[in-house]
C-alpha cells in the first residue's frame, strides 16, 4: 500500500476558486469564537512556495514531527493593511486531517479574533482554558474524543486561532500534546 504523500495530489490553494477568481472573502463565522471575516476584504490564496516575507511573521512553526506541512495561506486584507492570515497544514500521513493556523494582528474592529476569545451565541461547544509553556491558551471543543478542536492564544501583538479537523484520532489530549509542540 502506497503512503499517502502531497505529491500525488493537487494542492489545495490550486484547487481553491478564489484563487482563479478574486472574490470577497465569505462573511461567515469562523469557527467556534466569535470572529468573522468581512465582505469589504480581499483575499490573496498563495501556495506554500508563494507566501512573501512579509508574511514571515505571522506564520508559526509547524510540528513536521506531528505529521502536518503547510500547504497553503489565505491572506486577507482590508485595503493595505494585513488583518489575518490562515494557514493551512494537510498531514503528510492521513488524507483525511489537516490544521488551519489563523494569525491576526490584535485589532479594535469587533469583527476580529478576539483575546481574551468570545464564543459565537448559541454554539454548543465546551470550553476550557489551560497554561501551556506560560501561555494562557482557550480549547473549545464540541466533543472530547474527535473535536473539532480549537485553540486561541496570543503571541505578542498577534492573536492566535488553532483548528484541527475531526477524525477519530483527534482527542482532547492529542489536540493538547499538538499545542505543546506549536507554542
Amino acid at each position: 500500500m502506497r503512503k499517502w504523500t502531497h505529491k500525488y495530489i493537487t494542492a489545495l490553494a490550486e484547487l481553491c476558486y478564489q484563487r482563479r477568481h478574486p472574490e470577497s472573502p465569505i462573511a461567515v463565522p469562523t469557527g467556534v469564537w466569535k470572529h468573522t471575516r468581512s465582505a469589504a476584504w480581499t483575499q490573496k490564496v498563495l501556495t506554500a512556495n508563494e507566501t512573501p516575507q512579509s508574511l514571515n511573521r505571522y506564520q508559526p512553526s509547524i510540528p513536521a514531527e506531528r505529521g502536518f506541512e503547510l500547504s497553503c495561506a489565505f491572506a486577507f486584507y482590508n485595503q493595505d493593511s494585513l488583518r489575518e492570515v490562515d494557514w493551512v497544514c494537510e498531514s503528510s500521513s492521513d488524507p483525511t486531517a489537516y490544521l488551519r493556523i489563523l494569525a491576526a494582528p490584535t485589532s479594535s474592529d469587533p469583527s476580529a479574533l478576539k483575546f481574551p476569545p468570545v464564543v459565537q451565541n448559541g454554539h454548543p461547544s465546551k470550553t476550557t482554558q489551560h497554561s501551556i509553556r506560560g501561555r494562557q491558551i482557550f480549547h473549545a471543543f464540541v466533543d472530547e474524543r474527535y473535536g473539532q478542536h480549537e485553540a486561541v492564544w496570543k503571541h505578542q501583538d498577534t492573536v492566535m486561532m488553532a483548528i484541527c479537523k475531526p477524525t477519530a484520532s483527534t482527542s482532547s489530549t492529542w489536540f493538547l500534546n499538538l499545542m505543546e509542540k506549536l507554542l
